[in-house]
């Protein structure tokens, strides 16, 4: 299993460690709640090294991944970038990216969850003839994550440039603009030898140490869902609530576009990603409207002394403010379901 290039530092300082995309990073450096509190009153650094990153080089790059990928590839500049899905020719999402075109002929795609591997062997299948040459970069490259309303300040702090537009060389790869939190921040994806030199800078310049269970809490309470839990049974951008995230319907053909627009034009589907508060939840448990089963829980947040989860079900789940049961260990146990994103409950600041 990989571990991160800042492994022994992270010991060092008695991170709880754990197995997350195929890695071992923090989970967290003390209490979840400090470092969630950390992330929205000011920044917190997050090693996310196990994602995966492909680099597609060719003259043809630009066009190859529109044919593939569900933003617009075509018309990006260089500097520019977006969030993608990978979807199958019924509609449905097998992986999610980011993408960041280095030159016209170079682009840098970093997943999202995404199977590497899955990834590229798909990519890998589809560029037939095209002069297009597809490297997998993960073990020379990695990501850490700053979050929070005063990342950028922090960036600045550490001598690290700001993008002026999406994203910038640095680190032997690229610093990005990349919001995982709702709350604001930047994506470090650099070579494997600039981490301890980055990890330094932000932390002296201000940035928290802060592990992956800060920043699930965190997509939770916003409503971003990951890949591949919060997507079971490979569920489709609509029902996800992404669709302006990763989506764009005047780019041309991909796979899985004709089924995406006729959603899109119908404007109708049976599941959406829904917000549950309760006392109580656990990834896996079931839903239930009544006696009906309407879904299944995929992440659980618990901070500001309150469960929020969230869980693609069916619209017969209700709205906001309608209850629900999760049902654990033949308990059942009651619900809420919330806005999204899910308001700070009351005495817990905006």
């Amino acid at each position: 299993m990989k571990t991160s290039p800042l492994h022994a530092t992270f010991e060092a300082l008695g991170a709880t460690l754990g197995d997350w995309g195929g890695g071992v990073i923090p989970r967290g450096f003390g209490a979840l709640q400090t470092e969630v509190d950390a992330a929205r009153s000011g920044a917190v650094i997050v090693d996310l090294s196990p994602l995966g990153v492909l680099e597609l080089e060719g003259a043809d790059t630009p066009r190859f991944c529109n044919s593939m990928f569900t933003n617009n590839i075509r018309d990006l500049s260089e500097g520019g970038g977006n969030h993608n899905a990978l979807t199958d020719k019924q509609g449905r999402i097998f992986g999610m990216l980011d993408a960041y075109l280095i030159r016209r002929d170079l682009l840098l795609a970093v997943m999202d969850g995404s199977d590497v591997t899955e990834v590229s062997e798909t990519l890998d299948r589809y560029i037939i003839m095209d002069p297009i040459e597809l490297r997998d970069r993960s073990d020379s490259l990695g990501v850490l994550t700053v979050q929070g309303p005063r990342a950028e300040e922090i960036l600045r702090a550490a001598g690290i440039p700001v993008p002026e537009r999406v994203h910038t060389a640095w680190g032997g790869g690229l610093v990005a603009r990349a919001d995982r939190t709702g709350l604001g921040g930047f994506d470090l994806v650099i070579a494997a030898e600039h981490f301890a030199e980055a990890w330094a800078a932000l932390t002296a310049a201000g940035a928290t140490p802060a592990g992956t269970d800060a920043l699930d809490a965190l997509r939770v309470l916003r409503g971003l869902p990951r890949w591949p839990q919060d997507m079971p049974e490979r569920a489709f951008i609509h029902e996800l609530g992404i669709r302006e995230r990763v989506c764009n319907f005047n780019k041309g053909c991909y796979i899985g576009q004709e089924i995406i627009n006729r959603m899109d034009t119908m404007g109708k589907v049976n599941k959406r990603l829904t917000a549950l508060v309760s006392d109580e939840a656990a990834p896996g448990a079931e839903v239930l409207r009544g006696e009906k089963v309407v879904g299944v829980i995929t992440s659980v947040a618990r901070v500001d002394g309150r469960v929020v989860s969230i869980g693609v079900l069916r619209k017969e789940a209700g709205e906001p403010g309608d209850a629900v049961e999760i049902k654990i260990d033949e308990r059942l146990v009651s619900a809420t379901i919330s806005p999204l994103p899910v308001p700070r409950a009351a005495g817990q600041g905006a």
